[in-house]
């Protein structure tokens, strides 16, 4: 493989979800659906995607740009166009928002992590904060289009899918040894629940208030996953 996108799906959900991701990024010069937690070894993927359990870093060795996403989230057809687009326009990193799909609207999430960035410097930032990212010094541009966070079928599949891809991201590298301030760790919480509660679009009612206690718990279960690995790896 040589050029191109390589497009790195952290694996957290299952068969379903991560064939749903990978889906959308069929565009991609390559595809890696990344297992930190070294559960997925039985799903089946499409030919030609690999599955990595360490740094993804050698798995896009030979692209010029690396994507990542969560199983969960959907690159569309107009976000894979601006992606493509961003990697012609220079060598800035670039940085792209969410949006949580809410029945036949978008609910836009505050902020922007950055998820493309030259394959060269590929390196997972800890995600401390839930947040999914790369690490970079690069001046950061951000995309307009976001991607999507696929809904849950129900309350019960949310909480299950909870807990898989808080185990994943308590696996990734360097999240054993991140450091992170007691104030910023109590912190972080309430500041997913009230990045839901301020996202604009959809007006889902009682169902914002639903997903909004589901960020913040999403982020206190990580806290505690990642402390358990650090007293693992301690040992």
């Amino acid at each position: 493989m040589t050029g191109g996108v390589a497009a790195v799906v952290l694996g957290a959900r299952g068969e379903a979800a991560i064939a749903a991701a990978l889906a959308g990024l069929e565009w991609a010069a390559t595809r890696v659906v990344l297992d930190p937690s070294d559960r997925l070894g039985g799903i089946a993927l499409p030919p030609g995607v690999r599955r990595v359990t360490g740094d993804p870093a050698a798995a896009v060795a030979g692209a010029s740009w690396a994507l990542l996403v969560g199983d969960d989230e959907r690159v569309t057809p107009a976000l894979a166009r601006a992606i493509v687009a961003a990697t012609a326009a220079g060598d800035a990193a670039v940085a792209i928002p969410r949006a949580l799909a809410a029945g036949s609207g978008l609910l836009r999430v505050a902020g922007a992590a950055v998820r493309l960035v030259p394959a060269a410097e590929a390196q997972v930032r800890p995600p401390v904060d839930g947040t999914l990212a790369w690490r970079t010094r690069r001046p950061v541009r951000r995309l307009d289009t976001p991607l999507v966070v696929a809904e849950p079928a129900s309350l019960e599949q949310a909480v299950i899918e909870l807990d898989g891809e808080t185990t994943a991201l308590a696996a990734l590298p360097g999240m054993a040894t991140a450091r992170v301030g007691v104030g910023a760790a109590l912190l972080a919480p309430a500041a997913a629940t009230l990045r839901l509660l301020v996202a604009r679009g959809a007006r889902l009612g009682w169902g914002r208030w639903v997903r909004a206690v589901l960020a913040g718990y999403r982020v206190l279960v990580l806290q505690a996953k990642r402390w358990e690995r650090a007293q693992e790896v301690a040992l």
